[in-house]
């Protein structure tokens, strides 16, 4: 294992929650790949070089930017990008280089181009539902999935939800 590789698990062993370390572990490799170079010459660089090249990234990232074995199509959400920003801090602030963005990152942003149902018009629908429609209607509301995540499941994830639920 490489010294950077070594720092990275070390700063990662900070996290207590399993999926934040999954999450940080991520977002430092989307970084790193899209950097192309040690993590260490990013460090090194100068307090406003570093916010530049993470302001960079982050546009990149808003502008399509995405890794070579990236499963999934199109580009990464606002609340993606943030996440990664997010960790990209943390590990500079790990290392004793704090990432200042001076409120120049990205915000969330609300969808307005999909509908949310109000809880009436859930009723509506679970009371003109047979049993089978409302169980996937349920699965959907209390996931917080749209219908095309429905489309995308397989026996497997079905499985393994399952068994979680248990």
């Amino acid at each position: 294992m490489s010294k950077e590789d070594e720092s990275i698990q070390d700063w990662l062993l900070e996290c207590r929650a399993k999926a934040t370390r999954t999450g940080y572990a991520y977002s430092i490799r989307i970084f790193r790949e899209w950097l192309g170079k040690p993590l260490s010459t990013f460090l090194a660089l100068e307090p406003s070089e570093m916010r530049h090249t993470a302001l960079r990234f982050q546009n990149e990232l808003m502008q399509g930017w995405v890794p070579k074995d990236h499963k999934r199509k199109g580009k990464f959400t606002s609340g993606s990008v943030i996440n990664f920003l997010i960790a990209l801090g943390s590990f500079c602030n790990f290392n004793d280089k704090p990432l200042r963005l001076h409120k120049k990152g990205l915000r969330r942003t609300v969808d307005v181009t999909s509908h949310s149902f109000t809880t009436q018009d859930l009723s509506r629908m679970l009371n003109a539902a047979n049993v089978q429609q409302k169980a996937i209607l349920s699965t959907l509301c209390s996931l917080g999935w749209e219908v095309s995540a429905l489309f995308t499941l397989d026996k497997d994830t079905i499985a393994r939800l399952i068994s979680k639920a248990q």
